[in-house]
């Protein structure tokens, strides 16, 4: 590896040690790519091994992710990263990394990441009804004689509750309560840190005191992102409750909130 000691003693002064293994859940429209690109770049500037998908930058999504998906590495080597779309399956990620990895993810405010979502994979298409008429139906359950069926996904991948499907949970599961608490119950515990992209430069402070880096290495490059007079145009404020009545963005964003000020 490229770690120095001159890096190193850089590290010391905040009384740890930097964390080279680490599993980033790349999560749809949430500011991601940004993300992953201070992964893909550490990785790279520091001679870690990282997991990347053989075609489409997917690791099988949307079936869950399976240690299978990854290229098999000699007997004592493991991967010190994976940074690219998958669906969340900790079990399985868990049992090809180290011991010490941290797990990471970044969520965005359900209403703005569903418009976002809409609008980039032409969701028009899969619904038959424009994004103001597709929030009409939120709103009065009446389609103007269309039938809506709002679990949909366009090529399985990208619909209704998009953090919470990348996220492993099933789209059956999307209105049962008890299973979408104990889901969020879930993720509390194996994410070490999860980003809130409305909140980007503490959750950049955040990642930096939790995996030891130095402030050079969690620069972020704004990437993938549309420009902000068309998401200005586009944007009508959805009822929160009636798109999303349990989602984990609520806690994970009081969470930064919390740690932000403390």
């Amino acid at each position: 590896m490229l770690l120095t000691e001159q890096y190193f003693s850089k590290s010391y002064l905040y009384g740890c040690r930097p964390h080279v293994n680490v599993v980033f859940m790349k999560t749809h429209k949430t500011g991601s790519t940004c993300i992953q690109n201070i992964f893909l770049r550490y990785s790279d500037s520091h001679d870690l091994l990282i997991a990347v998908p053989i075609t489409n930058g997917y690791f099988g999504h949307p079936d869950l992710f399976r240690r299978q998906f990854v290229p098999k590495l000699k007997a004592n080597i493991s991967y010190n990263m994976i940074a690219s779309h998958m669906r969340f399956n900790y079990e399985e990620l868990k049992a090809m990394m180290s011991l010490n990895t941290k797990f990471v993810t970044i969520l965005r405010h359900p209403n703005t990441l569903f418009e976002s979502v809409y609008s980039y994979y032409n969701l028009k298409l899969l619904f038959n009804v424009t994004y103001d008429d597709f929030l009409k139906y939120l709103y009065t359950n009446t389609t103007n004689g269309k039938n809506i069926r709002i679990n949909s996904r366009l090529h399985q991948r990208f619909g209704r509750n998009q953090m919470s499907f990348d996220l492993g949970l099933n789209v059956t599961q999307f209105e049962n309560n008890i299973t979408i608490n104990k889901f969020i119950d879930k993720l509390e515990k194996h994410f070490d840190l999860v980003l809130i992209n409305e909140r980007m430069d503490e959750s950049l402070i955040l990642l930096r005191q939790e995996l030891c880096w130095t402030l050079n290495d969690v620069i972020v490059f704004k990437l993938n992102a549309r420009k902000d007079y068309i998401k200005q145009k586009r944007f009508v404020m959805i009822p929160f409750l009636v798109l999303f009545p349990k989602v984990p963005y609520i806690p994970f964003s009081l969470g930064i909130q919390r740690q932000s000020i403390s």
